[in-house]
């Protein structure tokens, strides 16, 4: 980045004069009579081309943003002269250090990065959905923190993707009662995430109840979730998913958020199917999934946080009337590939749901 009062970078100011003189050479103090004074002299630099440092006698340059390297060394000098120097050459090494953080290269100045996943993976996503039988349904909370997707406010029975949200539930239950997690809690937990227990999530539920999803929900910005009477008939969209999953650290009470993050991140490989298949190993895939039958025929839904570094984004795939299993896991692949823009080919082994 160029010095604002240096134009060009070069030293110069815009009318073309030094930005700053060129140092003089310099003497030491008088000499003791009888003895020839040693002139002591000092290199003349460009402005900004080196940072110099004084250390055991020498004068050592520093090269900014490329500059020439320099060597210059000294004899003898007065004690008063020595603080001078002392104290210039620390301003200069400060000055050069300065130097070398606006060289670094950085993003234009009026410049936003693009919005990931970019809309042409969309359009790509939304055509391959319209061609899928059954019903096709996602949603992508991208960096830019919009939502866009197809069908996104369309509603599904959740089957497990809400065990999720049971788990950061039962979480937040803890902290407000002040209480920390027993190994009974984490024997019901556990399974309930990682190997999809139903029975786990049905005592979770009970303790939780409706009341304590619908509040996640509300925390969440959750606009159209409901649940009656237990949790397995619980009614979620693929926008509501996103909410939730992308706001999944901030949900879920602090003390307790590596321990979501552990579960959810290492759901067994059997059920690691469709957008961890797709994402990993360049994301780190938080997420849940969810099959069971219905009247249409196989219902295959997915959720999921993905981290990249400093990029985070949430998918939700859902699909209902899958003429089997296989077809809506292979679904939910397409979907990711094309959000993602990975062509990376199914790796696990599909168990029966």
């Amino acid at each position: 980045m160029p010095n604002q009062d240096s134009p060009s970078g070069s030293g110069q100011l815009a009318n073309g004069s030094a930005a700053f003189p060129k140092p003089p050479f310099r003497t030491g103090p008088p000499a003791p009579i009888g003895t020839r004074a040693l002139p002591l002299r000092v290199p003349e630099t460009r402005p900004f081309e080196a940072g110099w440092y004084f250390s055991f006698g020498f004068f050592s340059p520093h090269a900014s943003c490329g500059g020439p390297w320099a060597k210059a060394s000294h004899t003898a000098v007065g004690a008063g002269i020595l603080a001078a120097m002392n104290r210039v050459a620390l301003m200069l090494t400060l000055g050069a250090v300065a130097l070398l953080g606006a060289c670094a290269p950085g993003p234009a100045a009026g410049q936003t990065p693009e919005p990931y996943p970019p809309q042409a993976n969309f359009e790509r996503a939304k055509t391959y959905a319209e061609q899928r039988a059954g019903v096709v349904a996602f949603a992508v909370l991208g960096t830019d923190g919009l939502i866009r997707g197809h069908e996104i406010n369309r509603d599904f029975v959740t089957a497990s993707v809400v065990k999720a949200m049971e788990l950061v539930a039962y979480l937040r239950k803890l902290d407000a009662e002040g209480r920390s997690l027993t190994a009974a809690d984490r024997a019901l937990l556990g399974p309930m995430i990682i190997v999809s227990s139903n029975s786990a999530a049905t005592t979770i539920y009970h303790r939780v109840g409706a009341g304590g999803l619908e509040r996640l929900a509300r925390a969440a910005g959750m606009t159209k979730f409901s649940v009656e009477v237990i949790w397995a008939r619980a009614r979620i969209t693929a926008a509501d998913q996103v909410r939730f999953f992308s706001k999944l650290d901030e949900l879920t009470p602090k003390r307790f958020r590596s321990y979501a993050r552990y579960l959810l991140e290492h759901v067994t490989g059997y059920q690691s199917w469709g957008i961890p298949e797709i994402a990993r190993p360049d994301w780190r895939v938080f997420f849940k999934v969810g099959c069971r039958d219905t009247g249409r025929g196989k219902l295959v839904h997915e959720a999921a946080k993905l981290e990249d570094g400093e990029r985070k984004i949430a998918i939700a795939v859902l699909t209902d009337g899958n003429p089997s299993f296989g077809y809506g896991v292979d679904t939910i692949r397409g979907v990711t590939r094309r959000l993602l823009d990975r062509d990376r080919p199914a790796s696990v082994n599909l168990h029966p749901c």
